[in-house]
């Protein structure tokens, strides 16, 4: 008989590692980027800003981040605020 805290299957416990280290790093990077006054998330922002130098459109930007488009918005908004970043028209898009 199974105890509640026996691991569910063989993946588990590697699952469970890679979580870790996962948190492990993006603390750590929380830290590097503090000295720029950046989160994480602005700096992949702006990497990826940096990478596609005709720019992305925020649903390019949340594809490639794995996040909702909605934080996205909120992301750009801090960016362009510091002067960091700044939203472009889209010939054709009427929002």
């Amino acid at each position: 008989m199974r105890s509640s805290i026996d691991a569910p299957g063989p993946r588990y416990e590697p699952l469970l590692q890679l979580l870790r280290t996962a948190e492990t790093l993006w603390n750590s990077s929380r830290v590097f980027f503090e000295r720029w006054g950046l989160s994480p998330s602005q700096f992949n922002v702006l990497n990826l800003l940096y990478m596609h130098a005709g720019g992305l459109t925020q649903s390019d930007l949340s594809r490639a981040l794995i996040t909702h488009r909605s934080n996205v918005t909120g992301l750009v908004d801090r960016l362009e605020a510091r002067g960091l970043v700044q939203r472009r028209t889209r010939a054709g898009d009427r929002r």
